[in-house]
C-alpha cells in the first residue's frame, strides 16, 4: 500500500501595521509660548518719550514709557518702575534709545539722554537702564559741564565710554557693564589742543 503525506504550507501574510501601531520616537509634548503679562496702567504724568524692545531676550516686546512727574519722572517697563532725574523741569523733553552694550548677553539696555537746565547751550546728562524680566534699574552717569558737552560711545563688548568737553580738557570716563548694572571704571582727562573760545 502506497500512503502518500500531503504537507500543506500556509504562507503567512505580513502583518499591516496600522496608524495606531506605528512607533513614534522622540515625541515630545508641545509647550505654549508664555503670554505676556497685561500692562498696567501707567503712572499720572506727562508722556515724555515712550518705545517698545525686548530687552531682557526673552523674545517678546517690552512697552517702555518716561512718564513726567512733579520733581522728576518715572521709567516704566512692563509692570515694573523706577524713579530718574529730570535736569531741565521747564523743558524736560528727552531722548529715550535702546542700545545694546554687550552683544553677547542677549539684552539690550536703554540710553536716556537729556540736557541740564544751567545755561545756554548746557551739557547732556545720560542714564542707562537695565530690565531683567523682574525689576528695572536706572543708572545715571558722570557728566561733565562743558558747552553742549557730551558723547556716548557703546563699544558692544560690555563696555562704553562718555566723553566730556571741559576746554582746555577732554574728560573720557570709561564704564564696565556688571551683574550689579553699571560701575565707572578709569576717568582720564587730557589737555585739548585748541584754544578755548573765549
Amino acid at each position: 500500500m502506497l500512503l502518500v503525506l500531503v504537507v500543506a504550507v500556509c504562507k503567512r501574510e505580513p502583518r499591516q501595521r496600522t496608524p495606531e501601531s506605528k512607533p513614534t520616537l522622540g515625541a515630545v509634548a508641545a509647550v505654549a509660548p508664555r503670554p505676556r503679562p497685561p500692562a498696567a496702567p501707567l503712572p499720572p504724568g506727562d508722556m515724555l518719550a515712550e518705545a517698545s524692545a525686548d530687552l531682557d531676550g526673552d523674545g517678546y516686546h517690552d512697552r517702555i514709557a518716561v512718564v513726567g512727574r512733579a520733581g522728576g519722572a518715572i521709567l516704566v517697563v512692563n509692570r515694573e518702575h523706577t524713579a530718574i532725574a529730570v535736569h531741565a523741569p521747564r523743558d524736560p523733553s528727552l531722548g529715550l534709545q535702546v542700545v545694546d552694550l554687550d552683544a553677547h548677553d542677549g539684552r539690550r539696555e536703554l540710553l536716556i539722554s537729556q540736557r541740564t537746565d544751567i545755561e545756554e547751550d548746557p551739557p547732556w546728562r545720560f542714564t542707562v537702564a537695565r530690565y531683567d524680566g523682574n525689576a528695572v534699574t536706572a543708572h545715571e552717569l558722570w557728566g561733565g559741564n562743558g558747552y553742549s558737552s557730551g558723547l556716548f560711545l557703546p563699544r558692544g563688548d560690555g563696555t562704553f565710554v562718555t566723553i566730556w568737553n571741559e576746554c582746555p580738557d577732554e574728560i573720557t570716563v570709561h564704564y564696565r557693564v556688571t551683574a550689579d548694572g553699571v560701575s565707572e571704571v578709569d576717568r582720564q582727562v587730557s589737555r585739548v589742543q585748541q584754544p578755548c573760545a573765549g
